[in-house]
């Protein structure tokens, strides 16, 4: 193809194999020249037939120079089982083209040319691995060219396949249960619970077929009718168990009453799950609020330790951190404590100081300002460390406080000092 007097590099000059009779801006292929380079690779349309290659001038689109030129087809053929199993993996293997674009899918017989459902492109080498739909029945494999002509088919029937689980019919809320099961066992196959009204895709806890012949699932935190589920890659129910969900209260036993910032045993009855935990909060909290708490599988009795402030509080049971099936009652009531010190004191002198109190492992005795908040502190000791307990005075002279400091949060006792 010769151009006369063709501007060099135009940016919008482009190439083009179209239609004889198409006008100037017509095309099936193009690219242009300033991206193409020269001389230039330019794909054929997929359809075969007399078409016209041209120069394009691009502003305005005016053909500078034009050939004729013949698309010759192309054939394809696959090899492939005559049979495969529904959603299973299966290898064809192609000859043909082989362009970039060029792909193998499978579709149903009437499905237009450009359908696909699972594909793998030609250039990713002469053996493909596609996945069968999940639907039996009869289907066709497509030698697809550049994504538009079909060039080859064959033939393939899809098979049903079964599967079947193997669980309790009755089951208490949020308890973990072994599920055996038979089926494909592909590799995106899983198995979940869900209401039975859900599509096929939802899930609540699930486990994939992969992991093994006999799965773990954690059962739903609320009662009622739920369905056991086998999943095909995660799109189609294969098979389905109704289980129904019931129930499950736990016992707390404990004291009615207790100090603040003390350590209060609880015991429960029952088996817990692995991440079911026992605290003490407001009777209002929410049921995923906490204050200090234990897992369940760090044994039986528990130890939890009770807030710094008095008031009422209840002792909790929480089913997997969020669904409460347990709970008791307890006071919370205020310490005596006192702290005993001299009157004066001359600065960064150490002396001693006598204290009353719970003494649990974190409370401590300090000096600071009077107007400093509850957790702050000067020199400290631990009341763990003995009574009395020695503390040294801060180097600036002034008023000061002695504190009593619950649980490094609250001051229970309190008493002025002077340092000289």
């Amino acid at each position: 193809m010769q151009a006369t007097d063709v501007p060099s590099g135009c940016q919008s000059d482009w190439i083009t194999v179209t239609a004889a009779d198409g006008g100037p801006s017509s095309y099936k292929t193009y690219k242009y020249v300033e991206q193409g380079g020269n001389p230039l690779a330019l794909r054929m349309p997929a359809e075969p037939g007399l078409y016209e290659l041209r120069y394009v001038l691009g502003r305005p689109a005016r053909v500078l120079a034009s050939i004729p030129i013949e698309v010759t087809g192309v054939a394809a053929s696959m090899e492939a089982p005559d049979q495969v199993p529904a959603g299973g993996l299966f290898y064809v293997t192609w000859t043909g083209p082989g362009y970039n674009d060029d792909w193998v899918t499978v579709v149903l017989p009437d499905a237009a040319p450009r359908a696909y459902m699972d594909y793998a492109y030609t250039r990713e080498g002469d053996v493909l691995e596609l996945r069968a739909p999940l639907e039996p029945g009869e289907y066709e494999l497509r030698y697809v060219q550049a994504g538009q002509e079909v060039i080859g088919t064959r033939a393939l029937t899809v098979t049903p396949v079964e599967a079947a689980m193997d669980a309790p019919d009755t089951v208490e809320v949020g308890t973990y249960h072994d599920i055996g099961w038979t089926g494909p066992g592909d590799n995106n196959d899983w198995l979940t619970i869900t209401r039975p009204d859900e599509p096929d895709n939802r899930y609540t806890d699930y486990a994939y077929t992969r992991e093994g012949d006999v799965l773990t699932l954690r059962m739903p935190l609320e009662p009622g009718n739920w369905e056991l589920r086998y999943v095909q890659n995660g799109k189609k129910v294969l098979a389905a168990k109704s289980i129904e969900v019931v129930e499950r209260v736990v016992t707390l036993t404990a004291p009615d009453s207790a100090i603040v910032g003390s350590d209060v045993t609880i015991e429960y009855d029952g088996g817990s799950n692995r991440n079911d935990w026992l605290t003490v909060v407001a009777p209002d909290a929410a049921a995923n609020r906490y204050g200090d708490y234990a897992y369940s599988r760090e044994g039986n009795p528990v130890t939890i330790k009770m807030p710094v402030e008095p008031g009422t509080y209840e002792l909790r049971y929480v089913l997997d951190g969020r669904r409460v099936i347990g709970a008791k009652s307890i006071m919370v009531e205020d310490a005596d404590a006192s702290v005993t010190g001299p009157d004066k004191i001359g600065a960064e002198q150490q002396f001693s100081v006598d204290w009353t109190g719970p003494g649990n492992q974190n409370d401590w005795i300090t000096i600071v300002a009077p107007d400093a908040g509850d957790n702050r502190y000067g020199d400290y000791a631990y009341t763990r460390e003995g009574n009395p307990v020695l503390i040294r005075a801060p180097k600036d002279p002034g008023t000061y406080e002695l504190r009593y400091v619950l649980d490094n949060k609250r001051v229970i006792a309190r008493t002025p000092i002077i340092v000289e």
